[in-house]
Parts: C-alpha cells; sequence; structure tokens
C-alpha cells in the first residue's frame, strides 16, 4: 500500500539559555580578541546562546508536544564564562564556564528527562555547555575577560539552517 498522507514539514529545534542584551554585549567585547585571533566566521551576535537540549528536527505534533514541556523549576542561577575551547575536527572556538553550576546541569539533564518521555533520544555525547564563537576557526590562545551571566529563563528556538548563516527564532520561553 503506497503511503498518500502528506508528509508533515519538520522544524529543527532545540532549548537554550539565551543572553539578554547587556549579557550579549558582554560577550562580544570578552571575546572580541580571542575569536579575531582564531578566524573563521564568527556567530553573529543575534545567534548567541548556550544550548542546553539539540532535538533536531520534529513534525508539527511532535512540537506541540514539547512545546507542552514543563521544564524543572531549577531556580535562576549565575554563570560566569571565564574560558575558551576548540573543538578541532569541527574547527569550532567556544566560550564556556570552567565550572558548571549544579542547576545547569539539572535543568539539562531534566529536560532531556521529559523529552525522554516523548520519545525523543539524548545526544549520545557528554553534555559540554558552551557559547558557539566561530566555526571555520583556528585555536586561539587569547585569554577572554570573565562574562557574569544571571539566568532566570530558558528558551525553545527554532533553527532554519541558510546562508550566511543560520536564522534563530525563540518559540517560548519559561522562567525558572
Amino acid at each position: 500500500m503506497t503511503d498518500t498522507s502528506p508528509r508533515q514539514p519538520k522544524r529543527r529545534i532545540f532549548f537554550a539559555i539565551w543572553p539578554d542584551d547587556g549579557t550579549r554585549a558582554a560577550l562580544l567585547e570578552a571575546t572580541r580578541s580571542c575569536v579575531g585571533a582564531a578566524g573563521g566566521r564568527s556567530t553573529p551576535a543575534e545567534n548567541l546562546h548556550l544550548t542546553l537540549a539539540f532535538v533536531g528536527e520534529v513534525a508539527a505534533d511532535q512540537l506541540a508536544a514539547i512545546r507542552a514541556i514543563q521544564p524543572p523549576l531549577v531556580g535562576g542561577f549565575d554563570l560566569l564564562i571565564d574560558t575558551t575551547g576548540f573543538r578541532k575536527r569541527a574547527r569550532l572556538l567556544w566560550a564556556a564556564p570552567q565550572r558548571v553550576p549544579p542547576a545547569l546541569l539539572a535543568l539539562e539533564s531534566g529536560l532531556w528527562e521529559r523529552l525522554g518521555e516523548l520519545g525523543i533520544e539524548r545526544d549520545r555525547r557528554a553534555y559540554l555547555p558552551h557559547v558557539t564563537l566561530a566555526r571555520r576557526a583556528s585555536r586561539s590562545d587569547v585569554d577572554i575577560g570573565p562574562v557574569h551571566w544571571s539566568v532566570s529563563e530558558i528558551v525553545l528556538v527554532e533553527s532554519i539552517l541558510g546562508p550566511p548563516h543560520s536564522t534563530y527564532t525563540v518559540l517560548e520561553t519559561w522562567s525558572l
């Protein structure tokens, strides 16, 4: 039997911590020299974020269920973005906290627990909370100044791939 039902378009989504304008400006300022030294294609300012859970492509019915998720109530917390790293194979330059707050780890694992209840499988790689600074970069040994980031909410984001870079749209926001 041939499937004649219309296929639902898929949407590429992820959960993230989204910086406010002040934090975004501080991230840009603190990492400017580092990104410049690494070369590559810097992440557009409006796309800076810290991913909690990359879900991937989902159909409309799955997206509705994901939007109904109640994220874990871990309370607000502070991040200190104070180190950089480099993924050689991906040529990805990133900034991250040297010390990951327990609330961030609880938030990430709690989201995956809820996503698992919807049949969405967790990424097998260990969670590395980071902000992507540049792609097609080389390693940079330039230190960054620390950036204090007060986290009080998380967002669900749709990512639309395309040149010259991905476009992100916040679909939902939840207070912590």
